[in-house]
């Protein structure tokens, strides 16, 4: 199909979705954690690289995003776009995370995501990162005791990171 000025409107929707999917992680790198969040669709899902490989409610992932803006997940959101790709309702981001963390250690993340973008939301997301990386760099976060952990398993969430603890 095309649009009254001649465009193919897949085109055009492809377009939207990457701009809706690279808006997410620019809010995140911003702080503005309202405004990313109100791009996930209550109902979907998200995939985490951890085994084992399982989707979770997207309200989990959400709990998880708002611990990281309470300053409880200690994960960087430095997020800088390395390409992006899109076809229909899906997208892939690359991202190398340039953050932080609170001890002044470099967090040098780089990230695949695939996400499905329907009516304008964000309706899953599975990402791909580093866990061994991430796991060796900071131990404490993959255990019963972490902070995170706690807080979600106290909301009744499940998020990926935490699937080895079951």
């Amino acid at each position: 199909m095309t649009s009254p000025d001649g465009l193919d409107e897949s085109v055009l929707s492809a377009v939207a979705n990457g701009e809706i999917a690279w808006s997410f992680f620019a809010a995140l790198r911003a702080g503005r954690f309202d405004e990313a969040l109100d791009l996930l669709d209550d109902d979907g899902t998200h995939w985490g690289s951890s085994h084992p490989y399982r989707e979770h409610p997207m309200i989990g992932f959400k709990a998880k995003l708002r611990l990281v803006e309470q300053g409880v997940h200690t994960t960087p959101m430095g997020f800088v776009l390395v390409d992006l790709l899109t076809q229909g309702d899906k997208v892939v981001v690359e991202l190398r995370n340039d953050g932080k963390l609170p001890d002044g250690r470099s967090y040098d993340m780089v990230y695949c995501f695939v996400l499905r973008i329907v009516g304008g939301r964000i309706v899953s997301i599975r990402e791909y990162a580093d866990t061994a990386y991430n796991r060796d760099l900071r131990p404490e976060l993959y255990s019963r005791a972490s902070p995170v952990y706690r807080a979600l398993n106290e909301q009744g969430v499940t998020v990926s990171t935490y699937d080895h603890l079951e």
